[in-house]
């Protein structure tokens, strides 16, 4: 083994293990931040949190005592920067932090709409709904300055209406996905992690708000 060979081995190894500590704390740091910033947000009765890894991120499962979305589950993806070789990969593929909001609405015969930000599913928006996409209408709106699909039954109009405006009150830049699901029925919001505790103070409220309004336009 040359020198240079064993010297760079070295200086990889080091940085991969420089990169492991700082990766690991920032994660730690967001992931706690997250927590504390959607309780302080939505204020839940009752709350448990299930860990998808220790750096990854986790479910949290919060219960309400007001409105008609009385249950929610908001899952937090963390990009791997604890793991240097594989960050790069990652931020290809993922781009972003990703927190994910899924509220239970307790309604009957809830119509479903969908606004799906042009190029967040490379498989596109038609695949990311799922067969149920072929007896939609799908057309392209932007919101901000970002193309979207928008998606939806008949007689949804109203819905796709209400998701548009929280779409550009949340933030187009933020906002991948917003929909109204009837199967159960849900709201669903998935979008870029804020790192911002403001930012995302603002989006926790926006989303349970969005998501009571939903349930009461019947």
């Amino acid at each position: 083994m040359s020198l240079l060979f064993f010297s760079i081995l070295v200086g990889v190894a080091a940085l991969t293990t420089i990169q492991f500590y700082r990766g690991r704390r920032k994660n730690l740091e967001l992931l706690k931040q997250a927590a504390e910033v959607l309780e302080e947000a939505l204020k839940p009765i009752d709350k448990e949190y299930v860990l998808i890894g220790l750096y990854v991120g986790y479910t949290a499962y919060y219960t309400f005592d007001k409105g008609l979305a009385r249950k929610a589950a908001i899952t937090i993806t963390m990009l791997p920067r604890q793991a240097l070789l594989y960050l790069p990969f990652s931020l290809l593929l993922r781009r972003h932090d990703k927190i994910v909001f899924v509220y239970e609405l307790e309604i009957p015969g809830l119509k479903e709409a969908h606004l799906i930000r042009k190029g967040y599913y490379r498989l596109g928006a038609r695949h990311a709904i799922g067969p149920r996409a072929s007896k939609m209408m799908c057309e392209r709106v932007v919101l901000g300055g970002k193309k979207y699909e928008a998606c939806y039954t008949a007689g949804s109009q109203h819905l796709l209406d209400i998701l548009e405006q929280y779409v550009e009150r949340i933030g187009p830049e933020y906002v991948g996905h917003i929909a109204a699901v009837p199967k159960p029925p849900r709201f669903y919001l998935s979008a870029k992690l804020p790192h911002n505790p403001q930012t995302l103070h603002r989006m926790a409220m926006l989303s349970l708000e969005a998501a009571n309004k939903i349930a009461t336009i019947l």
